[in-house]
């Protein structure tokens, strides 16, 4: 009889099951409160059937290869950059994902097949995780945005920006706020229009998963280093031109690509540019503005 647990992101259910009882452990360690005990019910729960498989040497003889940048697909320029997965989408809606790590494909509905090649169990299903998340979370207008992101009040806040902005130096200048993530943020429209920010599991040099909140999103702040802390507004058309290259999809097509950019333009008006110095004002700065 197989283990089963729920890893649950966004509202979106992965009812994981396996033959190997010792694949899930790592799982509640890494994940934290994001993974329970047992399955879903949820009539969007996607089964994933996972296994293990040691190949040390696959990884060896893995060769790179180059594809273009998500930001090209959504109108910014970018160069092709190397990447270690090789991502197939097909007409049937189903993905396959492989790299040295994993081989896995998702029907593109409930059901989702895994082979894990590595013995660090976490990482490798997470990375699997991580560039078939944005398939899954699309039809359910989610989309995954690389952010930090907190909650202050019943407001969320997220900050992003280029590796080394300091978007984990606000996580950690922050510590009266709930984290949501300092790595990836999981942004979803509501049937009302609103844009809300839920916590993920992901996490960069914070070191531990986010919590398993969810917030509407009072703003979004690109981050520029600066000498002194001060908001800027950015246009429409800069805001939008920043959203595309924050917002994580790899290969996409051109389906979508068209529903990216609608999310991105109903995230428009949330944006602006913060000139970012860490100091005890940081909040007042934003939550007064």
């Amino acid at each position: 009889m197989p283990h089963v647990v729920t890893l649950e992101i966004a509202t979106l259910p992965l009812v994981i099951q396996t033959e190997q009882e010792h694949l899930l452990p790592p799982l509640f360690d890494r994940m934290g409160d994001f993974v329970r005990e047992g399955a879903s019910t949820s009539p969007y729960a996607v089964v994933w059937e996972v296994d293990q498989r040691i190949d040390l040497e696959r990884a060896l003889n893995w060769e790179f290869h180059y594809e273009p940048s998500p930001v090209t697909a959504l109108g910014i320029a970018a160069p092709t950059l190397p990447s270690r997965q090789i991502i197939r989408r097909h007409d049937d809606g189903s993905v396959h994902i492989e790299s040295p790590a994993h081989d896995g494909t998702w029907d593109g509905q409930r059901k989702v097949r895994l082979t894990l090649f590595h013995d660090r169990v976490a990482e490798a299903l997470e990375s699997f995780l991580v560039a078939l998340l944005p398939d899954m979370f699309l039809p359910h207008q989610i989309c995954l945005m690389h952010a930090s992101g907190l909650v202050s009040g019943d407001q969320a806040y997220l900050f992003t920006g280029p590796s080394g902005a300091g978007k984990t130096t606000m996580v950690r200048h922050s510590p009266d706020k709930i984290v949501l993530s300092d790595e990836l943020v999981a942004v979803q429209c509501d049937e009302n229009g609103r844009m809300i920010a839920h916590g993920t599991p992901f996490f960069g040099t914070w070191g531990q998963p986010g919590v398993p909140v969810a917030a509407p999103i009072e703003a979004i702040q690109f981050l520029a280093k600066a000498q002194a802390n001060k908001l800027e507004a950015l246009s429409p058309r800069e805001s939008f031109r920043r959203l595309c290259g924050v917002m994580c999809y790899r290969s996409p097509s051109r389906k979508v690509v068209d529903g990216l950019l609608a999310m991105a333009d109903r995230m428009v008006p949330l944006c602006r540019l913060m000139h970012f110095y860490p100091s005890p004002e940081i909040w007042s700065l934003l939550e007064e503005a």
